[in-house]
């Protein structure tokens, strides 16, 4: 089982939040229950970075505003 800092090591491969999202929608039925939550925690983190364009050891509060944001306008995008 991976941490979720393995995890997010992996995840910075991903250098779009397209590449990200489609990494995501690929593990989505692959993971336990245990491995989903290390794996989800570290994708918010890394498309937190993607919409800063900034590495993180720990997201500041601030920069989870933009991320929400960008979340509800993929989610949309992808109604339409």
């Amino acid at each position: 089982m991976k941490t979720r800092q393995e995890c997010l090591f992996q995840l910075r491969e991903c250098t779009s939040i397209d590449t990200l999202e489609k990494v995501i929608e690929i593990n989505r039925y692959k993971l336990s229950l245990s491995e989903s939550e290390a794996f989800y925690s570290a994708a918010d983190h890394r498309r937190a970075e993607l919409v800063i364009n900034k590495l993180y050891n720990k997201i500041p509060s601030g920069v989870w505003k933009c991320v929400h944001y960008i979340n509800e306008r993929i989610n949309y995008e992808r109604n339409d």
